[in-house]
């Protein structure tokens, strides 16, 4: 949601309706206008080829079967020049988020988002990963490329 902030038009995808249904909650509580949310799988998507300028992945890879194959659909709906953004959780070894949580992967070394990246089209790669609190289970890579 604060992506609206920034944008003229915000896209959110899930497949889970009951997230997509929490997320209409907010989006309506918040009165914003120029959001909307589609029930697809982020893998095959409907949306039309080089249509967006800005594909932003929130903690979702680790619940795709292909986390590649998302990033492939990124490149395919991405404008020229348009900028892949993720925020992902750090390789971890919380197995109890597989059962839990739903999660197909405990998370990602910054070397392989890199290699998802580049093998989709993405140039000008970038990740860092974020300091680690003591107070926090998990550590976050960002991580960002630009369509070629």
């Amino acid at each position: 949601m604060e992506m609206a902030k920034f944008a003229t038009r915000v896209i959110g995808v899930d497949y889970n309706s009951e997230i997509l249904a929490s997320a209409r909650q907010r989006i309506d509580r918040l009165g914003l206008k120029n959001v909307s949310l589609i029930a697809e799988n982020v893998s095959q998507l409907s949306l039309p080829d080089e249509s967006l300028d800005v594909v932003f992945f929130s903690q979702s890879l680790h619940h795709l079967d292909n986390p590649q194959r998302g990033f492939q659909e990124a490149a395919r709906i991405l404008r020229s020049g348009g900028k892949v953004l993720v925020m992902k959780l750090a390789t971890h070894s919380e197995e109890w988020v597989l059962e839990k949580l739903g999660h197909k992967w405990l998370g990602f070394e910054k070397e392989t988002l890199h290699d998802f990246m580049q093998t989709a089209g993405f140039c000008n790669l970038y990740s860092q990963i974020l300091p680690f609190r003591r107070e926090e289970l998990f550590q976050i890579i960002l991580a960002a490329g630009r369509k070629t």
